[in-house]
């Protein structure tokens, strides 16, 4: 009984209708999307998700040319696979890696006095200082996973840090001059 509605929509993509392509296009577009994603981790680390991306992009092409054989279904999920990867492109640039710094400053032995600034910051960054307790943390936010660049100005020191994002958003290794 809970099958009936795979098969219901089974039935619908048989007929080999303009339809048919309308409802496996979701379909399409998940596996487009995902194809892409895989070969941005493709690119950062050869051969990871090599195959992935070979069974992404081959199911469309089953898609294509093995379940229809009308020219009306087969259009719509060339339009919409192709649609949507256009559409991703652009939006897949726009990551933000960010990392909170909850331990680093106190672990360090860091005191920062007075009012802490931040100065010599790269232009793709942005750190916010924030006050925890008594003492400071910082909220590291880039657009790209590299290397970032910043400098904490207290009333009596100042204090460089370098945070370096992998492609993963996971790891951070900071550095400070102290």
């Amino acid at each position: 009984m809970l099958t009936f509605p795979g098969a219901f929509i089974a039935w619908y993509i048989k007929k080999d209708k303009w339809y048919s392509g309308i409802i496996l296009s979701v379909m399409a577009i998940l596996l487009a999307i995902t194809g892409c994603i895989y070969v941005e981790e493709l690119i950062d680390n050869f051969p990871n998700h090599l195959i992935s991306i070979i069974y992404c992009f081959a199911m469309i092409l089953v898609f294509i040319f093995v379940i229809f054989k009308n020219k009306a279904p087969r259009i719509i999920i060339v339009a919409v696979s192709l649609a949507s990867i256009i559409i991703y492109i652009p939006l897949s640039q726009e990551k933000i890696y960010e990392a909170y710094n909850n331990s680093f400053i106190e672990e360090n032995d860091i005191k920062l006095v007075g009012k802490p600034q931040i100065v010599d910051c790269n232009d793709d960054c942005k750190v916010d200082i924030i006050e925890y307790g008594d003492n400071y943390n910082f909220h590291v936010t880039g657009k790209k996973a590299k290397k970032y660049t910043f400098s904490i100005v207290d009333d009596e020191n100042k204090y460089d840090f370098v945070y370096y994002y992998s492609k993963d958003k996971q790891t951070v290794i900071i550095e400070s001059n102290k």
